[in-house]
């Protein structure tokens, strides 16, 4: 996340054209954790997990989350 951390979205390379929604960032978090965990970089084999579910809270009423295998 430090490379987003507390930075407008806007001015990410990355992002360039994107509209960062809270639903798009679940989904770039997902991929990050994704590829992790896959590497081995998350202390456990990839094999052991079952699922991976990112949840981005905009406040008390809005939220939006990505789950995938």
């Amino acid at each position: 996340l430090k490379p987003i951390n507390y930075r407008n979205l806007d001015e990410v390379p990355a992002f360039k054209g994107i509209n960062t929604t809270t639903e798009f960032l679940t989904k770039h978090v997902f991929d990050g954790l994704a590829a992790a965990a896959a590497a081995g970089r998350l202390g456990r084999d990839a094999k052991e997990l079952k699922a991976i579910r990112v949840t981005i809270s905009e406040s008390h009423v809005a939220r939006a989350w990505y789950e995938a295998p």
